[in-house]
């Protein structure tokens, strides 16, 4: 009954996994919710997310309109998702989601995390923006991103994959079900590792490894009316270690050889694991009704050893790698062409220990209730969530000398953080798709209350703040005939906000306007949306990887008012020659992200100095497109995937911008099913072997993917 009752946000009843293909097109949604529905979101299918061969969100997110994501590592280890204009930074400003549940480490005392659930034990993914994004909180400006799990069995089956590229790269992954008229139950484990495609100067591990752990149970319970009634448990453990650096390289090192590592960056080394037990509970209370009750905890830990800088504090390592002429000393010890004694203790290199430790937990409810008139029809959702998480940041200093090329400490680690945060929030949503004739008028709301505490144990300081914030909207839909419809919304969004050191918390703040087109038919389907974001208020919160110093982390920034609109276009088409299908998709995005009034700003992630009414946002491409045609025959199908996004900018302040060139990249993957439950895989990423930059935050210049070659095999038993 505990279930039943605890009130909880999370997906509707109805929102369940649903695809469909046209011919062997796959398309966004089914013909009913895309013409229907206004909160249906952008969906990539499991079949997709098979065809694309890849680990790397990345590489699926470029298939989703108004998606991007700043790479880091080349490798999508660390992905920074932004949508709709939104900085990508640490996808500090969308929400993540597994299964209907928050799944990030701290979503509301610390959204900033390095953390994404894996696409190795991932079945599909949704795209929520805009209206449909609203109840998807704490974080609904730009929207929200699903990662889907596999579900139960129906039938008892083991799988089995391998598959080996470039850079050692190597991926195993086994998986067992068992079925049974009332007891399901599947295994997962996989291993993902690789040697990196990064060389130090003086030699060393650039490479990663993953390991990935999967368990889930479920049993079929009576019902007195013989409905559904089950209860699901779930469970999963990840870890990984990877040698990775924020340290980039100086514009002309870069063109040399673009996957070059200074010999200071030797000892980057991060080390995380993430642990999540959830139990679901699902109660269909008469064939118009259902009740979805869900208990959930994740815990997660990391340390991240790193370069920070100089213990001279006067220099920067972002200014040393932009202006390498101006420091030439602190340059060559960055490369080991010189010792750290020849500046006596300004030579020394600060290495940082940030160590860091998180936990969510909550209970949520969703309750869906239809209610059929003569006239009128109510499809209801009422949900709510009660959730709690923290986290503790334990960091400590090190300073060591580069000697012989090589970095030794010289003195013990001392602590420079030790503090934590956490929040309490009571979270409750509903939403109506009100049903006349051609009509759907859906009005939402949700609401949250949020208890933010703060305490820093090395200056002894305690803060808490309360926080209420209401959003709402209205969509009105129009289906045009059995294959189109129109749609306009308008809603509020925020983002919530935790507490500072300076006490300037103000939440961000906007209302969103979209209109939108769709079509579907049996052999195409398209979709054409404009949206335009007002912000009353945009804020930016530090983080290293923006640029920031520890002394600014987590600092929360005003930045005013911004606009950010643009055009969505996506487009299916499946075309038949003789026995061969032939389905091509394609998706648009036109950004124009600008902030719009002048002020002068403090903080690192925008750029210090003044900021005026026009300057672009960081990192938001103005224009992003993908084309994918592929070409089945029989047991055959390969894919052809091609991308290209617009330059962008490092910071919105003109002093000291740097501007990132715009980069396309073809990639080509291709399936042979030498069985009915076999294949063979192969995988050509970067077909074209293009060297480009993917971020120049917070030091140098970093790359993207070379060109690289995987082959595997899986086989269903």
């Amino acid at each position: 009954m505990l279930l039943a009752v605890s009130l909880l946000f999370v997906l509707s009843a109805k929102a369940e996994v649903r695809e469909t293909w046209l011919a062997p097109v796959e398309i966004f949604g089914t013909q009913a919710e895309m013409i229907e529905y206004p909160t249906q979101p952008q969906r990539i299918t499991k079949k997709k997310l098979e065809s694309l061969q890849t680990t790397d969100v990345t590489k699926v997110l470029k298939q989703v309109s108004g998606a991007y994501v700043r790479e880091e590592d080349g490798l999508g280890l660390r992905p920074n998702i932004g949508l709709r204009g939104t900085n990508p930074d640490r996808s500090k400003k969308i929400s993540l989601y597994q299964d209907g549940i928050l799944i990030g480490p701290a979503p509301y005392s610390a959204p900033a995390a390095y953390f994404t659930p894996s696409l190795v034990l991932s079945e599909s993914m949704e795209v929520y923006k805009g209206f449909a994004a609203l109840p998807f909180g704490p974080n609904s400006v730009g929207g929200a991103v699903q990662y889907l799990t596999r579900p139960l069995p129906e039938k008892s089956a083991a799988h089995a994959k391998v598959s080996v590229g470039s850079f050692n790269t190597q991926l195993y992954k086994l998986r067992f079900e068992k079925a049974g008229e009332q007891n399901s139950f599947s295994m997962q484990v996989a291993r993902l590792q690789s040697d990196g495609f990064k060389k130090i100067d003086r030699g060393g591990s650039t490479g990663y490894t993953q390991n990935h752990f999967q368990l889930n149970w479920g049993r079929k319970l009576q019902h007195p009316q013989q409905l559904s009634h089950s209860i699901r448990a779930y469970f999963s453990y990840e870890d990984e270690k990877s040698n990775e650096t924020y340290l980039g390289l100086t514009q002309n090192d870069f063109s040399k050889s673009f996957k070059r590592r200074y010999n200071a960056s030797q000892l980057d080394q991060m080390q995380w694991s993430h642990q999540a037990l959830q139990l679901h509970h699902d109660y269909q209370l008469s064939p118009e009704s259902a009740l979805q009750s869900k208990i959930y905890f994740h815990q997660f830990q990391r340390t991240w050893f790193r370069l920070d800088g100089f213990n001279d504090n006067a220099v920067n390592l972002r200014d040393i790698l932009n202006q390498p002429g101006s420091f030439t000393n602190y340059y060559n010890i960055l490369k080991g062409d010189q010792d750290s004694t020849s500046l006596g203790v300004n030579g020394q290199l600060r290495l940082v220990n940030n160590d860091r430790n998180y936990y969510s937990q909550g209970v949520q409810s969703a309750y869906s209730q239809v209610i059929n008139y003569p006239t009128v029809s109510h499809e209801i959702e009422i949900s709510a969530r009660i959730h709690k998480d923290q986290i503790k940041r334990d960091h400590t200093e090190n300073l060591h000398e580069m000697v012989s090329n090589q970095l030794l400490p010289v003195a013990a680690a001392t602590q420079s953080t030790l503090n934590q945060d956490q929040a309490t929030a009571l979270t409750t949503t509903f939403l109506d798709h009100i049903k006349y004739q051609d009509w759907t008028l859906t009005p939402a709301f949700r609401f949250e209350n949020v208890e933010f505490k703060y305490e820093d144990h090395l200056g002894s300081t305690q803060k808490n703040r309360n926080d209420d914030i209401m959003v709402s909207g209205l969509s009105l839909m129009r289906k045009i005939n059995s294959n189109s419809s129109i749609r306009t919304s308008l809603n509020q969004a925020a983002t919530l906000s935790g507490l500072t050191s300076d006490g300037r918390e103000k939440n961000e703040e906007a209302t969103l306007y979209e209109i939108e087109w769709n079509y579907v038919s049996s052999q195409i389907e398209m979709q054409a949306t404009y949206f335009y974001n007002d912000y009353q208020n945009l804020t930016g919160t530090c983080t290293v990887s923006s640029g920031c110093t520890n002394s600014q982390l987590d600092v929360q920034f005003n930045g005013g008012k911004a606009i950010i609109d643009g055009t969505e276009i996506k487009l299916g088409k499946n075309y038949q020659v003789a026995a061969v299908d032939f389905p091509v998709t394609l998706n648009l995005t036109y950004l124009n992200s600008r902030f719009d009034s002048e002020f002068t700003s403090t903080s690192p992630e925008w750029g210090i100095g003044t900021i005026k009414k026009g300057d672009p946002l960081p990192y938001v491409p103005s224009l992003i497109s993908s084309l994918n045609f592929g070409t089945r025959k029989g047991r055959y199908y390969q894919e052809i995937s091609i991308f290209h996004q617009s330059s962008v900018y490092d910071q919105s302040a003109a002093a000291d911008r740097v501007k990132i060139p715009a980069y396309g990249i073809i990639d080509f993957s291709a399936q042979y099913k030498y069985s009915e439950k076999g294949q063979i895989l192969f995988k050509w990423d970067n077909v074209l072997a293009r060297e480009y930059t993917v971020a120049a935050r917070p030091f140098g210049l970093r790359p993207g993917k070379p060109q690289s070659f995987q082959v595997g095999l899986q086989h269903d038993f």
